[in-house]
């Protein structure tokens, strides 16, 4: 097992972590590709659940090092996460991607150990050896034991997949995670919701009505499926709603964030066991399925010949094995934002100017004599007006959905000041439109 020494800084240059890599060769394999599992801890305060997690990621290795089917490298990451899981893969990923090539060995000060120590009296120095790599990253997993789980019959694995900027893994990384995990370990796959609308009574009176109306037309045709469960109608809402509220914020629900910004594919899994993680006796089989699920998909990726490109990487998840594609609900958006340059245009006509020629017309209808009728005087130049608003508005929303790109190019910036950044600077530009569409018109 090989230990790197990473530094893990949180905005300032006094934090500092140590990540633990360990990397396995693949004997069938050229070194060109790797496989990434990642376990979370805190180093300053482990808990059981931590250990738990460890104990799982040393596992997995340990056997993975003695496999002889392994066609691609396996590298086992021990996050420090003391200052936050996105952090401490950020910026071992940092190093990964941007290798610093030194002609001297660098000392730095630091207390911890296996590594060659040299005493001077008042500290200890360790000596940074070369930071080891492997090949380009086909997939990654992230796992960790959660707390215990006080209802439900069987054990259950939640899923994470929102990365930086709306990201998502493509579909087929976690259809392999939801289909070994169910079908294989037994485990209750779900993802996060909102706990508001599963509790929302309006919500479940809603989907009894499209309940009711799917049992009707499922008696006229029984080729249409549409008599859903009442409790399916509200966990796929409040599932459907926190997709797309976590892709509209653009902040990663976890480290899995890290790796979609050098675009591999990774997903978060949190086990949840029904008993306390210091029950020995069944301890023993959770760490099976846990065990058995890992490997599953390390197979899985490992029997690839190239990376994942041929499912979806736009959809919004409404259960762990179905969602909504970029083709079905990009649709209704256009139609909804078809009409409104449409009404802008016929806004900025004027209202005032057409009901003057409406009472022209009913006053010179008596007399028959409507070729006296004055043309209204700037209708076109209104139009013109209202056009250059418009066009001007598409403009600050094409450099709003540009700004991401550049937030996270700032030095030193966590997830949530960059998006805290972007959400000032969205905000300024809709008022700066008030006062130009003000200014045009005065």
């Amino acid at each position: 097992m090989t230990n790197d020494i990473a530094i893990q800084p949180n905005g300032t240059d006094t934090n500092f972590g140590i990540n633990t890599i360990g990397i396995v060769r693949a004997p069938r394999g050229d070194g060109k590709e790797a496989i990434v599992l990642v376990s979370p801890y805190n180093s300053q305060s482990v808990q059981s659940n931590e250990l738990l997690s460890l104990a799982l990621g040393f596992s997995v290795f340990s056997l993975l090092s003695r496999a002889a089917w392994l066609s691609k490298d396996v590298v086992w990451l021990s996050a420090d996460s003391q200052f936050g899981e996105y952090a401490a893969v950020s910026a071992w990923l940092n190093q990964y991607h941007n290798p610093v090539f030194l002609s001297q060995s660098v000392i730095l000060h630091t207390k911890m150990y296996g590594a060659n120590h040299i005493n001077d009296g008042n500290s200890e120095k360790t000596e940074v050896t070369a930071f080891k790599r492997a090949g380009t990253m086909a997939a990654a997993l992230i796992f960790k034991v959660g707390e215990t789980r006080r209802y439900g019959d069987r054990d259950s694995v939640m899923m994470y997949a929102e990365a930086s900027n709306g990201q998502m893994p493509n579909l087929d990384l976690l259809n392999v995670v939801h289909y070994l995990a169910v079908h294989r370990q037994g485990f209750r796959v779900s993802i996060a919701a909102f706990s508001s609308l599963l509790s929302s009574a309006w919500l479940r009176v809603i989907a009894e009505l499209l309940h009711t109306l799917g049992s009707v037309l499922r008696k006229i045709n029984p080729d249409w499926k549409l008599d859903i469960a009442v409790p399916d109608y509200v966990e796929g809402t409040a599932n459907l709603a926190n997709s797309i509220f976590s892709q509209a914020l653009g902040v990663p629900t976890g480290s899995h964030g890290a790796f979609r910004d050098y675009q591999a594919d990774t997903v978060s899994l949190e086990f949840s066991p029904t008993f306390h993680v210091r029950n020995e006796d069944a301890k023993s089989l959770f760490q099976l399925c846990c065990l058995r699920l890992i490997e599953g998909v390390v197979r899985s990726v490992n029997n690839l010949l190239e990376k994942f490109h041929q499912s979806f990487f736009l959809y919004f998840l409404t259960a762990p094995s179905k969602f909504i594609s970029v083709g079905v609900y990009m649709i209704p958006f256009a139609l909804l934002l078809a009409p409104l340059p449409i009404v802008a245009a016929a806004l900025a006509d004027g209202s005032k100017s057409m009901e003057k020629t409406v009472h022209k017309l009913i006053e010179h209808s008596k007399a028959d004599d409507i070729t006296d009728i004055p043309q209204s005087k700037g209708g076109s130049c209104k139009w013109l007006q209202a056009a250059k608003v418009l066009f001007v508005i598409q403009l600050w929303a094409v450099l709003v959905s540009l700004l991401p790109c550049y937030i996270t190019r700032i030095p030193d910036a966590t997830p949530m000041q960059s998006a805290l950044v972007w959400v000032v600077l969205s905000i300024d530009r809709p008022v700066c439109l008030v006062w130009f569409t003000i200014l045009s018109w005065c």
